[in-house]
């Protein structure tokens, strides 16, 4: 995780890492330890501080959003029963995407298959 990271990091970069981590955050130990130092050098931070895998008598707390230290966030549990794990919602303040001015184009795939039904539909 370091060297993608760090292959990726400049000052204008920010994060956002979500997902199943399989580190039991709940206590403390050294496995979630190491992960947090680590993203704690490039200016992330945990989000959510609840478990969100609760079954068979056991709660484990695997899941987890890092984002950026300075941005603004709340983070809430979704029971939405897809899965073993509920979900986690972030909302950041202040958040904006830039938005591209490209505009879509349309490229034809042509190959053997499209040619075939090309020529079955003019049939």
């Amino acid at each position: 995780m370091d060297n993608i990271l760090n292959s990726l990091h400049n000052h204008k970069s920010e994060f956002i890492i979500y997902g199943d981590i399989n580190i039991n955050y709940l206590g403390t130990n050294i496995k979630n330890k190491q992960p947090d130092n680590l993203l704690t050098t490039y200016n992330l931070t945990g989000t959510v501080y609840f478990p969100a895998k609760i079954a068979n008598n056991s709660i484990t707390f695997l899941d987890n959003i890092f984002v950026d230290n300075r941005r603004k966030y709340t983070t809430q549990l979704y029971i939405n029963g897809l899965s073993d794990h509920d979900a986690q919602l972030i909302t950041l303040q202040n958040f904006s995407v830039p938005i591209n001015n490209i505009k879509p184009s349309y490229i034809r795939n042509i190959n053997k298959n499209t040619i075939a039904e090309f020529q079955f539909q003019l049939s």
